[in-house]
């Protein structure tokens, strides 16, 4: 598997309706993932995390997109973590 990890700061182009702090993208093989570093209007910090693929069939973009909140970040990253260790073993 071949992943690209690539960091943005956020300026004027990215700017949608929550401008991101900043932006890191994830290019692995058919897929994309955005993780976007944002602000919320009570001043939380949360990560918008999106997967974009093409389906092969149809040739039709897809997108899942979920939110992770501040608090939630550091149970998250452990988790992964284990579940990387799990598949290395």
């Amino acid at each position: 598997m071949f992943i690209t990890i690539q960091h943005k700061k956020a300026d004027d182009s990215m700017i949608d309706k929550t401008p991101a702090i900043s932006t890191y993208t994830v290019k692995c093989n058919s897929c994309t993932y955005f993780f976007d570093v944002k602000q919320a209007k009570n001043d939380n910090k949360y990560i918008k995390i999106t997967q974009s693929r093409i389906i092969k069939d149809t040739n039709e973009k897809k997108r899942t997109t979920f939110i992770l909140f501040e608090a939630d970040v550091v149970k998250f990253a452990d988790a992964l973590n284990q579940a990387q260790a799990d598949m290395s073993s």
